[in-house]
């Protein structure tokens, strides 16, 4: 039998969500409400054969009919599972991540649930049976615009739990539930099993990725000088000023801080004082003027290094 003659079969008999537009789109619009917001750009490719749409989310659920005619022709759907910035399929066209994700091929939600709680992750903001195994996403507070770092974190999760190693290319496009998986004869439903928009986590809650050795091409700041007592919280709350201006967040302000406090600040204060820069400083919005002090030493900084140096929260490291 083939594999169109067998979706149809499957959808007779079992009358599952994807047998009507309208309930396909019911399920698409839970899915794409947990894990991306309305204006994202997602890629759709049906596989094999079929021809790549791009779409911002809050549109996703009207290709409804369309996925489904091209599902019954024999072809898997899949969606870019990161954000596009613009139409194509590669690692230059994602914008940025806003979930981790995980595929277990070939073991079912209770394996897949021990695995978690023995991890001791948070529940998933969504799962999946996507016909042959599970998938499971964790929507981060906010995105990974860094996509490095998240290829890092992704290894990280994928070595804790056991899931697919491949999983962790930024482009990566994986199965779009309420549709037949027809990998496989007989096809099988890909369904949404849990979608709570409200389950969103901080990248501190998942696995650290084992630090990386980065070659270092020139000092951190200050050309390599020391910094004396007396200018250390100056010095420091510049720095965390640029470093927010740039958009970082928090916890990766915090990281800079310390490193800058360990390498250069003699004698380095007290790490809860530089802790407690790194949060005043954060709670100012990002890319704007925080009328901080020694300002025009923060914007020669960006002006003279932006372009070449960067920290690595997840690593731990600085990378120049």
């Amino acid at each position: 039998m083939s594999h169109p003659e067998s979706i149809v079969r499957r959808l007779e008999a079992g009358g599952q969500p994807s047998e009507t537009p309208g309930r396909l789109a019911m399920q698409i619009e839970r899915f794409t409400a947990a894990v991306f917001e309305p204006t994202d750009l997602v890629e759709i490719r049906p596989l094999p054969g079929g021809a790549q749409r791009w779409v911002h989310a809050s549109e996703l659920a009207k290709l409804a009919s369309e996925l489904i005619e091209e599902n019954l022709a024999g072809r898997n759907i899949y969606f870019g599972a990161n954000p596009r910035k613009q139409k194509g399929g590669c690692a230059e066209d994602v914008a940025l991540a806003r979930c981790l994700f995980a595929d277990f091929d070939g073991v079912d939600l209770d394996e897949v649930r021990r695995r978690i709680d023995d991890a001791t992750l948070p529940a998933p903001t969504v799962l999946v049976r996507s016909g042959h195994g599970v998938h499971a996403y964790w929507r981060l507070e906010e995105p990974l615009t860094d996509l490095a770092v998240w290829t890092s974190l992704q290894r990280a999760l994928i070595e804790k739990v056991g899931s697919d190693p491949a999983i962790h290319d930024p482009p990566r496009v994986m199965r779009l539930p309420g549709l037949m998986n027809v990998k496989r004869d007989p096809p099988v439903l890909c369904e949404l099993v849990e979608a709570d928009p409200k389950r969103v986590y901080a990248i501190d809650e998942f696995p650290e990725p084992e630090p990386v050795q980065v070659r270092s091409h020139g000092p951190i700041s200050g050309n390599g000088r020391v910094i004396r007592e007396g200018s250390r919280n100056t010095e420091l709350t510049s720095i965390a000023g640029t470093l927010r201006r740039r958009g970082l967040l928090a916890a990766e302000i915090r990281g800079a801080l310390l490193e800058v406090n360990r390498g250069r600040c003699r004698p380095p204060l007290d790490e809860r004082e530089v802790e407690a820069i790194a949060r005043s400083v954060a709670r100012y919005p990002a890319s704007t003027d925080l009328h901080l002090t020694e300002q025009g030493n923060a914007e020669r900084l960006v002006r003279r290094h932006g372009d070449i140096i960067r920290y690595c929260d997840a690593w731990g490291r600085w990378l120049i």
